[in-house]
């Protein structure tokens, strides 16, 4: 049966579809993440407003004491999903840096019992991509899985007797482009995973091998060869293992992964600090190209699907129940909702309200079809056409900067006649290749100092020997894109590029390169095994509780004894957020503040110019108290927004004198039907003509 098109993120939808986590990392990692708010106040994330691409970030500016954790970002999707084919288009990834822990995956809840699969992750220096799977007991990849890959281990249990571990696949050895430098020196690339009650697989492309299916929007699977991972089969029933999984984007830092294999077989991070923690804690600028470029997240369902999720061109549709004194508006709402999409192509969503002290109903959205993502990027203006992906068993890894003159590399010869290849060959065996020009560096690591910038067509002297091929460049040829001001060293300075030489001299101990050298760089990834990675998984259960929260905020009003004169009120807030144990962390929810509205108020001419009304911002509950004469409200309030944008009006603006009526914002953990809540002011005859009025909808 043909996949269709289901819910396509990108963009703003991306970012309103998923939850920001902001509770203590579940893998020890050394990181804050951050609500929605706090990220954009930090500018950790932004939307491309031209390609709709999301950029999601870490700080790369501060330093932390040892005890703090760099702040980051961990987005889980709101939907949990069974079986579909989902299809993830990422331009740029985190790099191969000391002290990283960036993953893209699935898990479900009851962590390990619904199952968790690692589509992409990493640590520290990593070049190449390690996919995992991890469940309950009774689960196993097959002796000789129909897959590309290499399988390392094969009992998926976690915890278990592989440092739960899990079970896991190395991506084929044709594939050298799967992860960090390597994966982001060919444009990035996609992702795909297919999931059915017989399997679970996975298959990735670089930019240049994206299939046609995939960038037109009907992919199928059949056609696309081996997986790179297969998880199922005979061995582990799917359904049973794999279950209510949502999608997961986060950059971590050190935990259970990074910081466990901190100058330990052959990592040399340790070079860098003694500990993880200390690296990352010191070293903000080492940082600023962790970052993902997320096109879009497209997932597919098999059959017809006509009504999924909205986007920001066809905005959400919410039915609204109004009656006196209960005014209803969408708030975020932190829990996960569960989603089963129909072949009918009805999908019903459950989302939050906030309402006023007198009750309390929580209503259905139903959404309309999806807009579609733009398509996947099938071309890169780089690779092959300047910088051939792989020359022998070595792998373009991108244009590199450093602000210590390259402290690792020796320049290895110099000669008029210098490409890619020749270089490759005076460095071989060795791990990196570098040209600048006629130059050529070799390296078996890379210092600290030492990193791919973000543009790698800052790269862009052509190769004296092939002037095709494109050697190296130095930090004046090309102006730096806004993201790149932190991601060249800051030692980096304008200078004329050393010109090469006429004959080829071979330099055997001589240090390399100016820090104002830029180097086209390839590495021999082929010896390369990543380290086994422990599971990404809560292992704590997510019982519901509920946190209160009082607020008070001072507004604007008119005076109740003199209406010429406007003065300051106040207005309480009580806010009940149930899980806010683990979505509000230590600095409770920023995102669940006090909603506000824009109202017009009859005065003695203390409006604008002497007018007899004035505008007033005013908190949304305190128009919609009984008896102020609160006319229709309705709005959106979108997630970690202090406040949506909701318009109402009020005959008369309640008396400025004491501390008004407190209302109650319930922030519910519904999941996917509708239900309703009643406040400890409605009375029963009144909660069953709501409900009555409610099902009319469905």
């Amino acid at each position: 049966m043909a996949y269709s098109l289901s819910q396509s993120y990108f963009g703003a939808n991306l970012i309103s579809d998923f939850n920001f986590i902001n509770y203590a990392d579940p893998s020890n990692g050394f990181v804050r993440y951050q609500s929605q708010p706090d990220a954009l106040a930090k500018g950790l994330y932004f939307i491309d407003p031209d390609t709709q691409a999301v950029t999601l970030g870490v700080d790369n500016k501060n330093t932390f004491g040892l005890s703090d954790g760099r702040p980051s970002l961990r987005l889980e999707s709101k939907r949990q999903y069974n079986h579909g084919l989902f299809i993830g288009d990422f331009a740029h990834m985190p790099p191969s840096v000391c002290g990283l822990w960036p993953a893209f995956w699935m898990y479900g809840p009851d962590w390990p019992t619904s199952g968790e699969i690692d589509i992409i992750e990493g640590a520290n220096q990593a070049t190449k991509n390690i996919i995992s799977g991890h469940s309950t007991s009774g689960c196993r990849i097959p002796d000789s899985p129909a897959a590309a890959g290499k399988p390392v281990l094969l009992d998926c249990e976690s915890p278990g007797t592989t440092n739960n571990a899990g079970c896991n696949y190395l991506p084929p050895a044709s594939d050298t482009h799967t992860y960090g430098d390597a994966f982001n020196a060919v444009g990035g690339g996609v992702y795909a995973l297919e999931w059915t009650s017989e399997a679970i697989s996975i298959w990735h492309w670089p930019r240049q091998s994206i299939p046609d299916d995939i960038v037109a929007k009907n992919p199928d699977p059949s056609g696309w060869g081996l997986p790179s991972a297969l998880f199922g089969t005979s061995t582990c029933d799917v359904d049973t293992y794999f279950k209510d999984m949502s999608i997961v984007i986060q950059t971590n830092f050190c935990g259970d992964y990074a910081a466990n294999i901190w100058g330990k077989d052959g990592d040399t991070c340790n070079q860098r600090a003694p500990t993880c923690v200390e690296y990352v804690a010191n070293n903000p600028t080492a940082f600023a190209n962790a970052y993902w470029e997320v096109n879009y997240i497209d997932v597919y369902e098999q059959g017809l699907v006509t009504n999924t999720t909205a986007s920001p061109s066809e905005p959400t549709t919410t039915t609204t129940i109004a009656f006196t004194s209960t005014i209803y508006t969408t708030v975020p709402n932190p829990a996960t909702i569960v989603t089963s999409i129909t072949h009918n192509g009805t999908v019903i969503v459950s989302t939050a309200t906030v309402q006023s002290q007198v009750s309390s109903v929580v209503l259905s959205t139903v959404v309309g079809p999806t807009a579609t993502a733009p398509p996947s990027p099938s071309t890169d203006p780089l690779v092959p056409e300047r910088e051939p992906a792989t020359i022998g068993e070595y792998a373009y890894l991108g244009c590199f900067g450093s602000g210590t003159g390259f402290q690792s590399f020796l320049l290895k010869a110099s000669a008029a006649d210098m490409t890619l290849g020749k270089c490759i060959d005076l460095c071989r065996p060795g791990k990196y290749a570098g040209v600048r020009e006629s130059e050529c560096f070799c390296a078996d690591d890379l210092d600290p100092d030492t990193r791919a910038t973000t543009d790698r067509a800052l790269c862009n002297s052509p190769c004296p020997g092939n002037n095709t091929q494109l050697c190296g460049g130095t930090t004046a040829t090309s102006p730096s894109k806004k993201r790149d001001a932190a991601v060249l060293p800051p030692s980096f300075s304008s200078s004329n590029p050393h010109r090469s030489r006429a004959l080829m001299h071979l330099h055997l101990h001589r240090r390399a390169a100016p820090s104002t050298y830029l180097l086209t760089v390839y590495g021999r990834l082929t010896d390369e095994v990543p380290p086994n990675a422990p599971p990404l998984g809560d292992p704590e259960p997510h019982v519901p509780s509920t946190s209160t929260l009082v607020t008070t905020v001072t507004y604007t009003t008119v005076c109740a004894t003199d209406a010429a004169r406007l003065t300051a009120a106040e207005h309480c807030t009580t806010i009940l957020v149930p899980g806010c144990d683990k979505y509000c962390g230590d600095g409770m929810p920023a995102a669940v503040s006090v909603p506000m509205t824009t109202t017009v108020a009859s005065c003695a001419g203390c409006g604008a110019d002497g007018a007899d009304k004035a505008t007033l911002t005013v908190p949304f509950f305190v128009v919609a108290l009984p008896g102020t004469g609160a006319g229709t409200a309705t709005g959106y309030w979108p997630i970690g927004a202090g406040g949506g944008s909701v318009t109402g009006a009020a005959a008369t603006p309640p008396p400025a004198t004491g501390r008004p009526t407190p209302s109650m914002v319930s922030v519910s953990a519904a999941t996917s039907v509708a239900e309703v809540n009643f406040g400890w002011a409605v009375g029963l005859g009144v909660a069953i003509a709501v409900v009555r009025f409610a099902l009319m909808f469905f």
